[in-house]
């Protein structure tokens, strides 16, 4: 490595080490406002550490020959081009594909978190910051791209948190919570789908719905491995309360949607439920929460009631009420494990 090369690695792992909020690389141009996210933080970790021992070996090598590093050097190295997620002294690119810088700033939030209460904490201050650089006279356009830099933040944090939360457990637990994540991943394009329509009924604003429901479903995830870390390192952590509104779904194990429930705010209604059976069919009605917090559900044509149980473990829907010509009967109960 030459030495120019050494201050541009000296100066990324400088940055890097500052607040969660900070620059790290070029990123390539995205051309899709809804689209298939990077996996896992895990190659960009990678190329963190491989740049950070390279750096290193170089400077042990300049050092053992007599070589300092000149600061003042340092300070002159270009950053042109260089535009961090969080720099408010600079506009945003609505062309510019964001994710690494995201979820370098993750990464450095997370290390100067004490506690996953205030490492959840910096995730909304990523939040904030992205929203005060938005410029108040946006394009439809600017706005729909803006709702998927709020996703990426939190699904940065899945990808941070899931690698840490499988060193913390057993080999078991850890093979169980990569094949859950790979499922649930699968799936989330489907339940996002179900809980806001198809495309072509959300008009214009409809990747503000889906971006919006990704990031609320991811989030939740992150609290979800929350609970596994903290329960493997001893430590504390406390669940938030689970609002009902989201889907629940039923993939016997399959790692595919067999049944869904969706529980969402109602265009006539104040909330309602879209509910698809495995091999039986759909039900679709408002729902109203009962003073014991469950939702007691009608469906649309009258046929069927029931009532709803949502938790942070999931679903289920029981039917206290069903005509003999419903798809279901009196009794019958649905559970619905994995939660977005």
């Amino acid at each position: 490595m030459k030495k120019g090369n050494l201050f541009v690695g000296a100066m990324l792992i400088m940055t890097m080490a500052a607040a969660g909020c900070s620059s790290q690389k070029n990123v390539p141009e995205s051309e899709e406002i809804v689209e298939e996210l990077p996996e896992a933080t895990e190659n960009w970790n990678k190329e963190i550490e491989e740049v950070k021992e390279e750096v290193k070996e170089e400077v042990v090598q300049e050092a053992e020959a007599g070589e300092e590093v000149d600061k003042a050097d340092e300070a002159e190295v270009s950053t042109d081009g260089v535009v961090s997620i969080c720099d408010e002294d600079t506009q945003f690119d609505y062309d510019k594909d964001y994710y690494a810088e995201i979820a370098a700033a993750v990464d450095n939030a997370v290390r100067q978190a004490g506690s996953l209460e205030e490492e959840f904490a910096a995730m909304d201050d990523i939040h904030e910051v992205i929203t005060k650089r938005r410029d108040p006279d946006q394009t439809q356009y600017e706005m729909n791209v803006a709702s998927k830099w709020y996703y990426q933040v939190w699904q940065a944090e899945l990808a941070n948190l899931l690698v840490r939360t499988c060193d913390a457990v057993d080999e078991d637990t850890k093979t169980r919570l990569e094949t859950e994540q790979k499922n649930w991943d699968a799936m989330l394009g489907d339940a996002a789908t179900q809980f806001n329509g198809p495309s072509e009924e959300g008009g214009s604003i409809y990747p503000i719905l889906y971006n919006g429901y990704m990031e609320d479903a991811t989030k939740r995830r992150c609290y979800y491995l929350a609970s596994i870390l903290a329960e493997a390192s001893g430590s504390s952590y406390s669940y938030p309360e689970k609002e009902f509104l989201g889907s629940y779904i039923d993939d016997e194990g399959t790692g595919e949607v067999y049944s869904i429930l969706a529980v969402r705010s109602g265009w006539e209604s104040d909330c309602e439920a879209a509910i698809t059976l495995y091999r039986l069919g759909d039900l679709k009605g408002p729902v109203t929460e009962e003073s014991d917090g469950t939702l007691k559900f009608t469906s649309e044509d009258g046929l069927v009631t029931g009532i709803i149980t949502c938790s942070n473990a999931g679903a289920t829907f029981e039917v206290t009420e069903a005509d003999a010509t419903s798809i279901v009967a009196a009794g019958d109960k649905f559970e619905f494990p994995i939660v977005y």
